[in-house]
Formats: C-alpha cells, sequence, structure tokens
C-alpha cells in the first residue's frame, strides 16, 4: 500500500474539441462622443454599458480515439499549453473589461475572505480545497493559509482579545496553559481532528539504506551521549552496517518551535527517561551548547530539515513522515513498544494506527482541554511511537467576522469531513482520515458552533446530486463548477512518458520550462499594461463632466462601493490567473522530472 500514489490513469485520452460562442453583456442607453476627438470614437458611460464578447476555443488538442493522451511528446504539450498561454492572453483582457463593467453597473459580489495559518504538515491539502472552494463558489471568496508551523499559528491564534489569524492549524493541541489563558478571558475555543500523521528519523549515513535505531539510541544521540555511527551499542543491532570515512553524526534540530519537535521530544523522553532531558521536551526546547558545534545542524521547517539531511553525509533528523518519503531519503527503522523495528510506511500499511481508541483519548467536548491528548509510544505489534493528530482551532465566538465570513469558516471545516474534498487530499498527500467515532465527534461540535454563531450565513454544497435553481443563488459551493485547469492537471499526469516508454531528457525538460517561464513573463507584461489601462479608465470615469449634446455624462454613481466592487473583481480575476498558470507550470515540472 502506498499512500504516495499517484494516480496516473484518470484520463486516457481526449478529443479534439472546437466552439464558439457570443455573449451579449446587457444594455444600455446611448453612446456620448468624447470631446475632442477627431475621430469621433465614443465612450459608453452613465448608467450603462453594452460589451459584446465572442470567446473562441481553439481546437489545440487534435488527437484521435486510437492516440491516447500519453502518447504525447513532452515539447508537443509544451506547445499546447503556450498556445493555450497565448489564446487565455486575448481572452484575459476581454475578461478584465467584462469584469470591469459588471462591477461598474451594480454587480452585487463582495468578496468573501478569510486568513488562517499554522503548521505546514496539512498545508498542500488546505491549498487544494482553498482551491477548489475558490472555482466552485459563485460568491466570491478569497481563503488564504501560512504554513508557518505549529507553534506560530498558535502564538497568532492566542493573540487577546482578538486573534490576528481567522483560524489555525497545528500538530499537538494547546498547552494547558494557553487554554486557560483562554478561559481567564471569556474566550471559548475548539479542537477539530482532521488527520492522523506521523514523524519519522531519517539519515544520510553514506551507503546505507536501512538503519535499526531505539528510542534509547536515538535519546543518547540527541544528548551527545554518542557521536559516532560505529559506536558499538548501534552495530549491535546494525550488523550488517558497511562503514567508511568519517562516522561523526551531524544532529538535525529545528530552529523554531513545531509539532514534530514536540513529537521527537517526547518521544525521547518516554522511551528514555534517564537520559533525554525532561526540560528538552516541547515545541520550544532549549537545546543545549555543545562544544562541537559544526556536527549540530539548524533548519527551519520541514523543508529545512530535509535540505539539512540531502546536504550533509551522517546526518539525523527528525522530520514528519510524508516530508522525508517525497524526498526519497533513507528512513530509521525504530523499535517500537512491542520489539518489533519498522518504518511509519510498514507501520499504517499494516494497521498500525490503530483507530479503535481514538474517541476515548479525546475530551467528552470539543471545546474541552486537549492538552493530556497523547498517541506517543502507545502498544500494538504494528504500532508506530511518533503518532500525532493535525487539528484546526477555532474560537467559539466568530463574532470578530462578518455573517458571509462565519459561515464560509463553518464551510471550511465542514469540507474536511466531506470525502468530495478530504478524501482526495488523504489519497494525494498521503494522511490517513479519523475513525468514523472521531468524524461524527467532529460534526456535532460543528453544529455547536453553528448554533452558537446563529447569525452566519448558511453555505450550501451542491454534490454530485444537482440542486436545480437553488444551485445557481449565492453562497452556495457547487462541484459542478470546475475550471478548464483541473483537466489541464489532470492529463498532465500522462504527458510526460511515451507511449515507448521513453522519457524527455533533463536538457529538453528545462528548455521547455525556461520557454514555459518566458511565456509566463509575458502574461506578466500584459496584466501590467492592463492594470494601467484599467486605471486610466477609471480616471477618465472620474474626470467626465456633464455640459450637453456632445459632451461626456459625468459617471455621478460611481461610488465608492462601484470602486469596491470593480477592485473585487479585479483583484479575483488577477489572482485565478495567475494561480492557474503557475499550477501548469509546476504541474509539468513535478511530472516532467519525475523518474
Amino acid at each position: 500500500m502506498n499512500h504516495h500514489q499517484r494516480y496516473n490513469d484518470r484520463v486516457s485520452g481526449v478529443r479534439s474539441t472546437g466552439s464558439r460562442d457570443s455573449t451579449t453583456l446587457q444594455i444600455i442607453r446611448r453612446r456620448i462622443p468624447v470631446r475632442g476627438n477627431p475621430s469621433h470614437k465614443t465612450f459608453y458611460a452613465t448608467h450603462t454599458w453594452y460589451a459584446t464578447v465572442q470567446s473562441h476555443t481553439p481546437s489545440l488538442l487534435h488527437y484521435t480515439d486510437s492516440l491516447p493522451l500519453r502518447s504525447l511528446s513532452l515539447s508537443r504539450c509544451c506547445f499546447i499549453l503556450y498556445l493555450s498561454a497565448r489564446v487565455m492572453m486575448n481572452w484575459w483582457k476581454s475578461f478584465l473589461t467584462i469584469a470591469a463593467l459588471c462591477s461598474v453597473s451594480g454587480a452585487q459580489a463582495q468578496m468573501v475572505s478569510l486568513h488562517g495559518s499554522g503548521t505546514t504538515n496539512p498545508s498542500k491539502c488546505f491549498w487544494k480545497i482553498i482551491d477548489q472552494f475558490t472555482t466552485q463558489s459563485k460568491t466570491p471568496i478569497r481563503i488564504t493559509y501560512r504554513a508557518v508551523g505549529s507553534s506560530i499559528g498558535q502564538t497568532e491564534f492566542m493573540v487577546l482579545p482578538q486573534a490576528v489569524n481567522d483560524f489555525s492549524s497545528g500538530d499537538l493541541p494547546l498547552t494547558a496553559e494557553h487554554y486557560a489563558t483562554l478561559n481567564a478571558s471569556n474566550v471559548g475555543m475548539m479542537h477539530f481532528p482532521i488527520f492522523l500523521g506521523t514523524v519519522s528519523f531519517f539519515h544520510s549515513v553514506p551507503g546505507v539504506q536501512d538503519l535499526n535505531l531505539t528510542g534509547e539510541l536515538l535519546a543518547k544521540i540527541y544528548m551527545f551521549e554518542i557521536e559516532s555511527w560505529d559506536h558499538p551499542e548501534i552495530l549491535a543491532i546494525n550488523p550488517n552496517m558497511q562503514l567508511s570515512g568519517n562516522t561523526t553524526i551531524k544532529v538535525a534540530r529545528r530552529a523554531e518551535g513545531s509539532s514534530s519537535t514536540n513529537t521527537a521530544t517526547e518521544y525521547m523522553y518516554q522511551a528514555a527517561p534517564g537520559i533525554y532531558d525532561e526540560n528538552l521536551v516541547g515545541a520550544f526546547p532549549t537545546w543545549p551548547n555543545i562544544t562541537n558545534g559544526e556536527n549540530v545542524l539548524t533548519c527551519s521547517g520541514s523543508g529545512g530539515m530535509t535540505a539539512c539531511i540531502e546536504e550533509n553525509e551522517n546526518a539525523l533528523a527528525y522530520i514528519e513522515t510524508g516530508h522525508g518519503v517525497d524526498a526519497g531519503i533513507p528512513e530509521v527503522r525504530i523499535e517500537n513498544l512491542d520489539g518489533r523495528y519498522l518504518t511509519a510506511i510498514e507501520a499504517v500499511e499494516n494497521g498500525g494506527l490503530s483507530q479503535e481508541e481514538q474517541a476515548s483519548l479525546f475530551p467528552p467536548e470539543a471545546t474541552g482541554d486537549f492538552s493530556g491528548v497523547s498517541f506517543i509510544n502507545r502498544p500494538g505489534e504494528y504500532s508506530w511511537p511518533m503518532v500525532l493528530f493535525t487539528y484546526i482551532y477555532v474560537r467559539t465566538d466568530l463574532s470578530y467576522l462578518n455573517a458571509d465570513q462565519q459561515g464560509l469558516l463553518l464551510a471550511f471545516l465542514d469540507a474536511m469531513y466531506m470525502e468530495d474534498y478530504i478524501q482526495p487530499c488523504a489519497d494525494e498527500f498521503g494522511f490517513l482520515l479519523p475513525a468514523e467515532d472521531i468524524k461524527t465527534y467532529s460534526l456535532n461540535a460543528i453544529t455547536e458552533l453553528r448554533a452558537l454563531n446563529s447569525n452566519a450565513t448558511p453555505w450550501k454544497f451542491e454534490g454530485s446530486d444537482t440542486l436545480s435553481i437553488e444551485g445557481m443563488e449565492d453562497y452556495v459551493i457547487s462541484v459542478k463548477r470546475q475550471s478548464a485547469l483541473d483537466d489541464v492537471r489532470d492529463q498532465l499526469e500522462d504527458v510526460v512518458t511515451s507511449a515507448d516508454g521513453s522519457t524527455t531528457s533533463d536538457s529538453d525538460i528545462q528548455a521547455k520550462l525556461e520557454e514555459m517561464m518566458a511565456t509566463i513573463a509575458d502574461l506578466q507584461n500584459q496584466m501590467s499594461v492592463m492594470n494601467s489601462d484599467m486605471e486610466a479608465m477609471n480616471t477618465v470615469m472620474a474626470s467626465v463632466t456633464n455640459g450637453g449634446d456632445g459632451e461626456i455624462v459625468t459617471r455621478g454613481s460611481f461610488t465608492s462601493d462601484d470602486e469596491q466592487k470593480l477592485q473585487v473583481a479585479l483583484g479575483l480575476a488577477a489572482t485565478s490567473f495567475v494561480m492557474s498558470i503557475l499550477i501548469v507550470v509546476v504541474g509539468m515540472f513535478r511530472y516532467a522530472t519525475k523518474p
């Protein structure tokens, strides 16, 4: 069972497509010549506008049923993407104009925004769901998530009287002290468990793939009682390990507080309480100073810990398992409480993250104190000693948000337990979902949170069952709404390998990526020009005066509210466009460089 498996068989072929449609936006009143313009070009003014847009979907993909998508060469794929980008540039100008006109003519859409911060571990999943929400919502929304680590996310969540983030996420519960501080300020909060994760130790001992260590040996290494891989205690449980050259261990540790630091230090202390210092347990341990400082690696974030392993021989580091496995670095086989040496992946494949007792370890209510919840060093034949839950933290009083934002936050929480959203995340990024009783526990907590914030705007979901008419209402997130780039992302998975199994060389891949980056730079320049054009149009509209027949009519009703709507439309459009292009490039890079 491989929790990092990519699904490459979703698209087997693409047929030739081509369409043309014409959309006429509503209309209008009269055209008024611009004074002083000898060519008598007209400017559409007052309260009504006219615009006709013809969009063309060229037949960029000329395939037949007998030519599967995977037979495409990388160069052809890049060429297709390049043509698509050129088409999008022309379409984009029209789109910006339409967005502005619709905004000025009184469109009621208001941007609904949310901003969260916290652990890096679920960030890719959050971003994926945020991307889906943005595409699927009729009401314009913008949700952001800063992946800064559990401790920083908690710090921002703890700011009183009002948190600086709208929600937070972490791989460890709030401490008893933090929980008491919120209670003392009459601020309630809830923990929503969404994923199970694991922390592992990884190494870079040259020529060694399988390395066995116990919790006691790990504690001795991190307390600098053992400083070399050829130490007799290590060799005793690794009799076949072949070492050469310098064997001094380089110990990697996080520069900032993190849930993985909390998990690893808690495990080492529980496994060897007489060796590992209790004062060095937690997300923010004050690491001891040692004389041999060049053998201590201070690394920032999960990516930094991975880099410390990749860039230094004989290093040892604790990392969230998925990050290390994705990087392809060797995972240490650790002895569990039942005496079995195994990796986290082996534990997962053999059901070692037992879910039967999960609910019993949580407080009766999601508003309770979670500080005592721990899944460290549990018994079981295939148990993994460093298991942690990823939580979303939310305050019970959401009055710091407006009604639309409150409803959107509740909908985001709903999605964490909906199969349409969370299961693809689990499949793609290798997360384990909680047991059914934990899901029920969390859904009951969301119901309670809704009751405590009864003014929240209700957001609805349209799934596979179509909601006729109702699905077109505001505040509906519909899986029926998709982006063309969703198909592109799926198709990219099969592009790199040709029908005969050959792959494109690194130099060719680099050349194609450089071409695509040049296209993006061109698009950015076009965006800059279009922004200038829109500013100029704003200036013209603001400066018009009513002078009678043949003169420009003042747009007296172009209010600050209209301007806000215009900015909303332009901001949403620009953000979506840039994100879409980046998705294509990143997807291309990932699958082009896949071994």
